[in-house]
């Protein structure tokens, strides 16, 4: 088990590596702008990339109640959709 700041793509990176898989969860801070959650995104994104690990679910619970207008994730079907859309896939 290793223990790493979302925010250090080096550290979480390391923790990734020779994983097989794996889940991440974007924390939400109602209070907070986008900017941060954005920054946060792109670095787990970073360091699923460095390290190589192959298989990686993303989830987020921001705006898990609307129907629409929520996170940069909505109406993404594939990681295809999505990487096509933004840099940090």
């Amino acid at each position: 088990m290793f223990a790493a700041d979302l925010g250090d793509r080096a550290a979480l990176a390391e923790a990734f590596r020779g994983c097989r898989g794996a889940f991440v969860m974007l924390p939400t801070d109602p209070a907070a702008d986008d900017t941060g959650h954005r920054a946060l995104a792109a670095s787990i994104a970073g360091a699923v990339r460095d390290s190589g690990v192959p298989h990686v679910v993303m989830l987020s619970s921001l705006g898990a109640e609307l129907a629409e207008g929520t996170a940069p994730s909505a109406g993404c079907t594939t990681s295809r959709t999505c990487c096509a859309r933004r840099a940090c896939c």
